[in-house]
């Protein structure tokens, strides 16, 4: 047997078939006496499905399966919409946005502030508008909540306290991401489309190794990315459309295209593709502008899937598990993965990255040829993953610059790795 779930002002429909198409199926309708905001999510609780719905007036209701399901659940963020549900079993999360008005005077100002809170009682608040949240967890565990906010912004959220926030540099907003073990490093990245690039990100906002991807056409990227090993690597591929309906899927590791992609779909896609399993082979479907509905077997097995769909699966959990830890790198401070980009750097900004395996005081002295002193820059680096400190260019004049990067861990480590960039004006 098989649902479909939808809801539609006040009213959560659930439609039930036995899984053949001349099921006429049956539809059941819930009342949940207020305006559903979110979409719905399926969690389990004691391996019992059950239905989340976030409404316009702070509520998460939860309903059974069963098409007599009552209200069990009803609580958290009373006043404020909810917008956004992502979960794992009997974890979930929840996030919204307020709308804030000042008033002084004749003058009124409008503001923004984002809540997200969880299960457990957690809670976190901030300035900004929330986009999309999802969830994943640390090296240890722990839940992590990954915030997209207005702005092109990330916050990283565990246990109510912000973990980590980065901005991306775009000229376009960043709309949708997905998650990914791209690497098997003990990191997830956070996968999304900017203008032209296919980009990737950690938790920390450094860019993984060989990306971002650049369209050849630089025609642009557009919906979800989905992530999913199609190499049988067990490292996850990222697949994502462009304007013109070219579908590529990228390899996560070397940043290349896969063998056999890119393929067309004709048009420009309506919404984000789907991966399934279709008779023991991972899949794609699509539906483009022209009306044309396409589906391909892009995998000789059933792979590993980690998104697969607009909101994660087809539960609309918003979950990735845990990155596996097979390639980890236990150098303190290796050289190799010392640099910056982009170089050379021609207006606003590089960014010198780096990686330690302990937690650090990054220390960043930047001089001339001449041996002058032009900037210094600090930060401080999670141990296991890899970082990067912006450095803006914006008085500085075309030339030869050294970045001395010092790097000193918690344990009393100390090394320093030197790198050269150019700037060009």
């Amino acid at each position: 047997t098989q649902y479909i779930f939808g809801a539609y002002d006040s009213t959560l429909n659930i439609y039930k078939t036995d899984n053949t198409i001349s099921s006429s199926g049956a539809l059941s309708q819930i009342n949940i006496g207020d305006a559903a905001t979110s979409a719905p999510v399926i969690v389990y609780k004691n391996s019992i499905p059950e239905i989340l719905i976030g409404t316009q007036n702070g509520y998460i209701k939860s309903y059974s399966i069963d098409a007599t399901s009552t209200v069990i659940a009803d609580s958290s963020a009373k006043g404020y919409s909810i917008t956004n549900i992502a979960a794992y079993n009997d974890y979930y999360a929840l996030g919204g946005t307020i709308n804030v008005i000042h008033t002084a005077g004749s003058n009124s100002q409008q503001s923004y502030v984002y809540f997200i809170s969880d299960n457990l009682g957690n809670k976190y608040s901030s300035a900004g508008y929330l986009i999309q949240i999802a969830l994943t967890n640390d090296k240890n565990g722990n839940k992590e909540i990954v915030a997209l906010l207005s702005g092109n912004t990330f916050d990283i959220i565990s246990s109510g306290k912000l973990v980590d926030e980065f901005k991306i540099n775009s000229i376009d907003s960043i709309k949708s991401f997905a998650l990914a073990d791209l690497k098997q490093d003990g990191n997830i990245y956070i996968v999304f489309n900017n203008g032209n690039k296919l980009e990737a990100v950690n938790m920390q906002g450094a860019e993984a190794d060989n990306f971002p991807f650049t369209d050849p056409q630089k025609l642009g990227f557009t919906g979800v990315p989905l992530t999913a090993d199609i190499t049988g690597d067990n490292k996850s591929e990222i697949i994502s459309a462009t304007t013109d309906g070219r579908i590529f899927a990228i390899n996560g590791v070397s940043g290349k295209v896969v063998t056999g992609f890119p393929i067309s779909s004709g048009a420009e896609l309506s919404g984000t593709p789907v991966l399934y399993e279709y008779n023991g082979s991972l899949s794609l479907a699509a539906y483009n502008q022209m009306g044309t509905f396409a589906a391909w077997a892009i995998c000789s097995g059933t792979g590993k899937v980690f998104w697969q769909e607009e909101n994660g699966n087809n539960g609309n959990n918003g979950y990735v598990g845990a990155a596996v830890s097979q390639n980890i790198i236990n150098t303190f401070f290796p050289a190799n993965k010392a640099y910056n980009y982009p170089n050379p750097v021609y207006s606003g900004a590089t960014r010198i990255h780096y990686y330690v395996s302990e937690d650090s005081k990054i220390d960043i002295k930047i001089f001339d040829v001449a041996g002058d002193y032009v900037a210094g820059l600090t930060d401080n680096a999670q141990g296991g993953l890899e970082k990067e400190t912006q450095w803006n260019i914006g008085n500085i004049q075309s030339g030869i610059y050294f970045a001395s990067i010092k790097a000193t861990s918690v344990s009393g480590k100390v090394e320093t790795n030197i790198i050269k960039i150019a700037v060009i004006k």
